[in-house]
């Protein structure tokens, strides 16, 4: 699932996956925002990236840090 963010983060994200994978991920769910992201993920109905601040204590998440050559992926705010 994808979800409309700026373009530093989706810049960040999009290397990242171009870093680890050979083919573009399946996008088939799109939104406005990432919590309208986050609740359709703990629904079940796919994964997607979030910033960590927005799926911290999150129970019925399975939440997985970003590495990027053993460094925990971030972003400059």
């Amino acid at each position: 699932m994808n979800y409309k963010t700026n373009y530093s983060l989706k810049n960040l994200i999009d290397n990242w996956w171009r870093d680890h994978f050979t083919t573009p991920p399946q996008l088939t769910i799109e939104v406005d925002n990432a919590e309208a992201c986050k609740e359709l993920a703990s629904a079940g109905l796919g994964y997607t990236i979030l910033p960590g601040l927005t799926s911290n204590n999150q129970d019925d998440l399975y939440c997985v840090p970003l590495i990027s050559d053993t460094i925990k992926l971030k972003r400059n705010v």
